[in-house]
């Protein structure tokens, strides 16, 4: 009787282990899979998409200002942008960092591209153009569903802003 109670216990013990790293791991794949859809977005300039996955009302934190915005707004603000810049390239320069809670229903992430763009000019003229962009964004996960629920975002100062500070 010992034997079968120490083997049901390992057993036991053994299939708990990895409970909760199952959930967290497939969140955190869910939340990889988000940054794609983002990079596919901007690189289609699909602004509709993009919102889909935001919180109703989600914070903005950029240029030492909160804003709080919507789906909707976001939509628009990003119609917008991509009507006169055209994104070819959108990359990670280093892994994203992603936390998921214990309970599986928050969770947050760094991320730090490079983006290579073509912007038209109300001119009619094209420039071409490169930023370096590093982002926190929190998602909660609602009705089976992660939505970003506030970003805070930075900018690396680029090449004509180091000529203008000098």
């Amino acid at each position: 009787m010992r034997p079968f109670l120490l083997l049901f216990t390992c057993v036991l013990l053994g299939s708990s282990a990895g409970v909760g790293e199952a959930p967290a791991e497939q969140a955190k794949a869910e939340i990889l899979r988000i940054h794609e859809q983002d990079r596919a977005d901007h690189l289609r300039g699909d602004a509709a998409d993009l919102a889909s996955r935001h919180a109703p009302e989600f914070v903005s934190v950029a240029d030492g200002r909160l804003t709080r915005g919507t789906p909707e707004g976001a939509r628009k603000e990003m119609q917008e942008y991509f009507g006169s810049r055209k994104h070819r390239a959108w990359e990670d320069l280093e892994p994203p960092v992603v936390h998921v809670s214990p309970h599986g229903d928050m969770a947050w992430a760094i991320f730090r591209v490079r983006s290579r763009y073509t912007e038209s000019k109300a001119d009619g003229s094209q420039q071409d153009g490169e930023f370096v962009c590093a982002w926190t964004s929190t998602y909660e996960k609602r009705d089976g569903r992660w939505l970003m629920t506030s970003v805070t975002s930075t900018f690396a100062p680029t090449q004509q802003d180091k000529e203008a500070s000098r």
